[in-house]
C-alpha cells in the first residue's frame, strides 16, 4: 500500500427551510429532536433539530441551506447560503 488511506466522499446538498417560532417551540421543548428537510435533489434527510438552532431568529427559521456530510454520512457543515 502507497501510505494514502481511503477517505469517505463528501457530499454536499442544498434545501430550503420556512418554519415559523410557534412551529421551532416543540423542538426546544423537546417533544421533536429533529428536522425532516427535502433537499434540492429529491433525497429527504433528517438533521438533527440542535443543528439549525445557530439560524433561528424571533420569526422562526428561514432560508436557503447546504449541508455537507461526509461517505458515512455524518454531518461534517451546515450553512446558510442566501
Amino acid at each position: 500500500m502507497d501510505g494514502d488511506q481511503h477517505r469517505p466522499a463528501v457530499a454536499r446538498v442544498e434545501f430550503r427551510l420556512a418554519i415559523e417560532a410557534a412551529e421551532l417551540m416543540r423542538h426546544y421543548r423537546g417533544q421533536a429532536a429533529c428536522i425532516r428537510v427535502r433537499a434540492s435533489d429529491g433525497n429527504v434527510l433528517q438533521l438533527p433539530a440542535s443543528s439549525m438552532r445557530r439560524f433561528v431568529s424571533h420569526a422562526g427559521l428561514y432560508g436557503r441551506f447546504a449541508i455537507t456530510y461526509d461517505g458515512e454520512h455524518r454531518l461534517r457543515s451546515i450553512e446558510r447560503i442566501d
